[in-house]
């Protein structure tokens, strides 16, 4: 039997975590699939321009057709696939087939459609409920958002029934890091505290808190990504670089004091592993997934409460000793989260009987 991996991620946002999640389990995939033998697996991908990784055992075909993702999903892919096992990486699968896994990242749709389109929302509730209530095989990368996708969408399945993965910070290990962007924009090396915001208008990053907070923070803050900050004469201690390469990245992450994170909500959040993987401290929302995966190791932050995360920030950067502390246990932190970890559980689910039948 042949085991088919949705590869239509490939041609979306490639800064995305669901993105690095699904390009990296794949990778993993098929590094593990050089040790042992587990049939024959297939990506299959659409018409694009995008790259394609290399792969050694995992091999690649191209499904012309429409582009449009859920008619490719729906229609082309399932009559490729037919009754063979298929891997979906990246939140959708086709909705009626029951012989697959599916991994539903978090339930945000459900819990700040805000940050969405009307359109986008209402699309991806639909599927979300019929992959759920369909799919043998659900999968999510955190204890919260496995107890998130029970309470929001409910269409029953029992927790026992839904893999847990995670994520991971080893892809930046392979990256070097570009230097070029703390000399051309002047940061001082443990001179500023930096934000990663990788959406666009999306709510639930509290973009509002973060200007506040650079109006008394006692150093400047640093943010890059794609979320939109409206021109305000409030602005003067806060810099919005944009989108930055995964080098300029690494060497932000290196050079920062801080990393702070102060969403109301998130599903994951793979910019603290990747934070904690480059020695540097994170101040974070205190919200149950940052407790799960950080502990100890973080400062946290009401992120409702203005003057408590203004407090607890600059306290943060003035104190070496618990930042020291920080860097020491979010090495531990990172050292649980490896992608070998959650490609194996793919793999056995794939290796299952049930799944094999």
């Amino acid at each position: 039997m042949n085991i088919y991996i949705n590869g239509y991620f490939l041609s979306s946002n490639q800064n995305s975590g669901v993105y690095r999640f699904a390009y990296n389990i794949l990778l993993e995939l098929d590094k593990l699939l050089s040790e042992s033998s587990y049939g024959k697996f297939i990506l299959v991908v659409p018409d694009g321009n995008f790259t394609i990784p290399q792969l050694m055992k995992v091999s690649v075909y191209t499904l012309h057709g429409i582009r449009y993702q859920h008619i490719w999903e729906q229609v082309i892919l399932v009559k490729l696939v037919r009754d063979n096992f298929l891997i979906n990486l990246a939140n959708f699968a086709p909705i009626l087939k029951k012989n697959q896994l599916c991994v539903i990242h978090d339930a945000l749709v459900f819990r700040y459609p805000q940050s969405y389109s009307k359109k986008f929302v209402l699309l991806t509730k639909f599927f979300h409920k019929l992959i759920f209530k369909n799919t043998q095989h659900i999968a999510t990368v955190s204890e919260f958002s496995k107890n998130e996708l029970i309470t929001c969408i409910n269409q029953g399945k029992k927790a026992n029934r839904i893999l847990v993965l995670g994520n991971s910070a080893e892809h930046i290990n392979k990256i070097k890091a570009d230097n070029e962007v703390i000399y051309k924009n002047k940061l001082n090396s443990k001179g500023y505290v930096l934000v990663v915001l990788s959406q666009r208008n999306s709510f639930y990053k509290n973009v509002e808190l973060v200007i506040n907070i650079s109006k008394q923070c006692d150093l400047p803050v640093i943010c890059v990504g794609s979320v939109e900050i409206i021109d305000s004469a409030d602005k003067h201690n806060l810099t919005c670089l944009g989108n930055v390469t995964d080098g300029e990245l690494k060497a932000l992450y290196q050079s920062a004091k801080l990393l702070l994170v102060p969403s109301f909500y998130e599903g994951f959040g793979i910019p603290i592993l990747e934070a904690m993987e480059n020695e540097c401290p994170v101040v974070v929302s205190d919200i149950p997934i940052f407790r799960e995966i950080c502990g100890s190791s973080a400062n946290y932050i009401d992120p409702y409460n203005y003057k408590n995360a203004i407090s607890i920030i600059n306290s943060s950067i003035n104190n070496d000793e618990r930042l020291n502390y920080m860097i020491k246990h979010g090495l531990e932190v990172v050292s649980r989260y490896k992608w070998k970890i959650f490609a194996q559980k793919i793999l056995e689910v794939v290796n299952d009987q049930d799944t094999l039948n």
